[in-house]
């Protein structure tokens, strides 16, 4: 359990830095073109209240 609990803790804290850079102004993704960014941005949203599939 206090595993989980780590894994969890992790990727909320991996979420929480995508996010402030992508705020920030700085490229997260790979991608070059505008939109597969923003797809890629919108997925990453999506993932605020499960953060342990922002590693996958």
């Amino acid at each position: 359990m206090k595993y989980q609990q780590l894994e969890n803790l992790e990727c909320g804290w991996k979420w929480d830095y995508l996010v402030k850079k992508y705020r920030d102004g700085e490229n997260i993704t790979k991608y070059i073109e505008k939109s597969a960014v923003q797809d890629a941005i919108e997925q990453l949203l999506k993932l605020k209240n499960t953060p342990t599939k922002v590693i996958n």
